[in-house]
């Protein structure tokens, strides 16, 4: 209540002097806050807490989920409004209370009338060995009465004690129970028994589990374990070692009970050794003396043999020494030999610290597991032991196996250990200790990989659920190529697949130095996780501004045609071009022009004439090819052809002449030698013909060679006539008065 007013007051920011204002204030303050309490529908209706288990020999963050499942379970299974965590912890530490380690009865009743709740649950988390205990009690606040106390134990995975022993617990607590029935007239307070040979730990919480043993027999009304040590501490008593007669009288004085119980746990070798004893508190006599021996695992020693030892106690069960049937009642010898020997023992998951073979006695009959372990050697077979009879159980061990359970959230993802497919999820994967370590690999189209990388192995049997998060694809291309950005970023040239992307929305963008940039808003979603796309990209366009000389020169660019003025801006793709200038009588002018910005490039160019003197001598030498030189092509090309016809005919018709010429000086021999009048008329006519035939051919040979002649002269004319629209090659000038320059330009 301080701590509220306090908050009341600095809600308010009161700081008055005045004793009537600060009177009429806290009772204001005293109405407000009835009235927050009596209307909050979650306070209201809330009747029941749960706190905070404790932890021993386990995780704070373990005991924490196990309080949190039963919190959750009492809700779900139950008539009871269970105050969530939050508001309980922000309830207690309003009033600076700690919920941790609140177990006793008092203690919890405190906070649940703190909490305005009915009743309240506590307890305590445990580990003994491989196995959990769970113990939780419902108390009545309004009367302190203990109305349910469950004590579970449980061996096995953590998530299984989740899953399966919490909501029991829950339920246990739940029920309602009689509360007619008649409690125990005795008041009896058990000290926490001596630990010898076993951790702090183990013998509180076998002390613990006597005492709750004692409980259920009905006799006793136990004192709790932390109201007792409320009590001796505010009596300045150590309680630690005393196991004396004595010693628990006195202490049984200082708690107001009729019976104390006492007494030590020993290990020895594989052996637990509980020694016990009852005390009248008003005689100082003892009641019961109680010496149990025990060999096996020390889960085992928890779950039965502390009944024993509380039974007999309580004198529900005797002490004498039994008969030979009596020792194997309800329980078994078992002798566990294995091949090869030399193996570690496990007996319903528990180890027995001891090896094959070897024998054990005074286990429970019934159907348990047996495990047997060397190395990476394993067997284990399920067995039943027989009560009250000696049981032989041998084991073949071979190399153990492990087992993955494989699954995956989408199903159906493939599945891989290294380069080897294993299967579609769900799937299993058996492996050998020498397999390890290993890369599982779990992955699915359109959704990222899961790389578990197994490098240890803590059981036989594992299960991975991997949780697979869906990813997309982007993939671009145009033409010609560019480069592509994502989000601001170069990634690669087209064309252009990427990895597994996550699901977003990507700005894309294709540049080419040459091209304008397109943007694209690449969206990866559920739906469509993929993006492709193929974009044509457009030229970027320059100017050139183009002066030329002389005018009327022909303009190429890229060997296209340019109809232009002699000054004028063109349009130009961005990128190197080939220009090219012609005009007859002028040297062609070639060059590359690079157009990478949108500002005019300007460019000039003046041709240079031909040389006339050197079309004439080219012509001179061979016909037509000053014309070409100039430029007039078609013209040297038809010089030269009848250039060349003309000495073809001239040298022909000269063959001609020298053949006939041959031939006549030949019939002209004949001529000569005839003798008769008949060979004389026929040699004289066959030289005559001779004669004329070569006659005819030197006059074709001539007029040929004069045509010729002509023809050559004109070519060479015609070579230094196309120049007449250039400049004249001889010029003749007056730069000062009296003097003449003749120049003669080549």
């Amino acid at each position: 209540m301080q701590a509220l007013e306090k908050r009341f007051f600095q809600i308010f920011h009161v700081s008055i002097n005045s004793p009537m204002v600060i009177y009429i204030l806290h009772v204001f303050h005293g109405l407000v806050l009835s009235f927050i309490i009596l209307t909050s529908p979650l306070i209201a209706q809330t009747n029941i807490a749960v706190l905070n288990f404790t932890a021993r020999d386990v995780t704070g963050t373990e005991a924490q989920v196990v309080s949190d499942r039963i919190r959750i379970a009492i809700q779900k299974s139950s008539d009871f409004t269970v105050i969530e965590r939050n508001l309980m912890d922000r309830l207690l530490k309003e009033q600076s209370l700690q919920q941790s380690g609140c177990t006793e009865s008092d203690c919890m009743v405190e906070v649940g009338k703190l909490l305005s709740v009915k009743q309240i649950v506590g307890g305590s988390l445990s580990k003994m060995g491989n196995q959990l205990i769970i113990e939780a009690k419902l108390i009545n606040v309004e009367t302190g009465e203990i109305l349910n106390n469950v004590i579970k134990d449980f061996t096995g995975p953590y998530e299984l004690l989740l899953s399966q022993v919490v909501p029991e617990v829950a339920d246990k607590l739940g029920r309602k129970t009689n509360t007619n029935q008649q409690k125990p007239e005795l008041n009896i307070a058990l000290l926490e028994f001596v630990s010898r040979g076993l951790t702090d730990t183990e013998a509180a919480i076998i002390s613990d589990r006597i005492r709750l043993e004692l409980k259920n027999t009905g006799r006793y009304n136990v004192l709790e374990r932390e109201m007792m040590k409320a009590i001796l501490q505010e009596q300045s008593f150590q309680q630690s070692g005393c196991t004396d007669s004595e010693c628990l009288v006195e202490v049984g004085q200082l708690l107001s009970v009729e019976k104390m119980v006492g007494g030590s746990i020993s290990k020895i070798g594989n052996l637990y050794v509980i020694e016990a004893r009852i005390i009248d508190v008003a005689t100082g006599s003892i009641d019961h003396n109680v010496a149990e021996d025990y060999s096996g695992p020390i889960e085992l020693l928890l779950v039965n043999t502390t009944k024993t030892v509380a039974r007999k106690l309580a004198g529900q069960e005797t002490t004498a020494a039994p008969s030979t049937d009596a020792i194997y009642s309800g329980q078994a010898d078992i002798t566990i030999s294995s091949v090869p020997g030399g193996g570690v023992v496990y007996f319903d998951g528990a180890p027995l610290n001891q090896v094959t073979p070897s024998t054990f006695k005074n286990m429970p009959a019934g159907v348990h597991k047996i495990k047997v372990t060397k190395g990476e050697l394993y067997a284990e077979e399920e067995v039943e032991l027989a009560r009250g009879r000696l049981n032989n159980i041998n084991l073949i061990l071979k190399e153990k196996t492990y087992t993955l359970i494989i699954y995956s959230a989408p199903a159906g993802a493939s599945v891989k250990v290294g380069s080897k497919l294993l299967g579609k999820t769900p799937t299993e994967y058996t492996y050998k200790k020498t397999d390890v370590p290993f890369d599982l690999i779990i992955s699915a189209a359109y959704y990222f990989p899961d790389t578990t990388h197994i490098d240890n192995i803590d059981q036989l049997v594992s299960r991975i659920d991997a949780k697979l998060g869906k990813g997309g694809r982007i993939k671009v291309n145009s033409t010609p190529g560019s480069d592509v950005y994502i989000d601001g970023k170069k990634i690669a040239p087209t064309p252009y697949s990427s990895g597994l992307l996550k699901l977003d929305t990507y700005k894309i963008e294709l540049k080419n130095e040459l091209y304008q940039s397109v943007n694209l808003n690449a969206v990866l979603s559920e739906s469509q996780p993929r993006f492709e796309k193929h974009v044509n990209l457009t030229r970027k366009i320059g100017n050139l501004s183009l002066t030329v000389q002389p005018v009327g020169s022909t303009v190429f660019l890229d060997n296209q045609y340019l109809n232009m003025d002699n000054k004028k801006s063109i349009p130009v793709p961005y990128g190197n071009h080939k220009l090219k200038v012609i005009k007859k009588g002028y040297y062609k002018h070639i060059s590359a022009v690079e157009i990478l910005s949108e500002r005019e490039y300007e460019k000039s160019i003046q041709l240079s004439p031909k040389s006339k003197t050197r079309a004439v001598l080219l012509s001179t030498i061979i016909p037509g090819t000053g014309q070409m030189y100039f430029g007039s092509y078609e013209k040297g090309i038809v010089y030269s052809a009848i250039t060349f016809g003309l000495v073809y005919y001239t040298m022909t018709f000269n063959d001609k002449f020298a053949e006939n010429w041959d031939q006549y000086a030949i019939d002209l021999e004949n001529y000569r030698n005839a003798t008769s009048v008949s060979e004389i008329e026929r040699t004289k006519a066959l030289k005559d013909i001779s004669y004329d035939e070569a006659i005819k051919y030197r006059n074709l040979t001539i007029g040929s060679m004069g045509v010729t002649g002509i023809f050559w002269l004109v070519n060479i004319w015609d070579a230094g006539h196309n120049f007449r629209q250039l400049k004249k090659n001889i010029e003749l000038s007056a730069n000062n008065p009296g003097t003449v320059m003749l120049s003669y330009k080549f």
